[in-house]
């Protein structure tokens, strides 16, 4: 964790798991420097759900994949780190 830092994602999610409003990161020493890259993470991690199965979208544990998957590779290729990554999704 020292090295790789800690991101938590809050994604909120309605029962047909569509993005209600926009996810929310909270990181140490990651996002901070450049909110292009808060931007466009935003955007993969919403593009990640949307691009889901049907069937995929009514379940937490492959919501949670698929966006702890986007933010490690986004996380890597900008800042060669592979931080602890926490979900929070909440369904409404």
């Amino acid at each position: 964790m020292m090295e790789g830092g800690t991101l938590v994602a809050t994604i909120v999610v309605d029962k047909s798991g569509a993005v209600m409003g926009e996810p929310q990161f909270s990181s140490f020493g990651l996002l901070e420097s450049e909110e292009g890259h808060k931007t466009k993470l935003v955007e993969l991690v919403k593009q990640s759900i949307d691009m889901l199965p049907a069937e995929h979208k009514g379940r937490n544990d492959m919501i949670e994949t698929a966006v702890r998957t986007t933010i490690r590779r986004f996380l890597s290729e900008n800042y060669g780190k592979k931080p602890l990554i926490e979900i929070h999704m909440v369904r409404i």
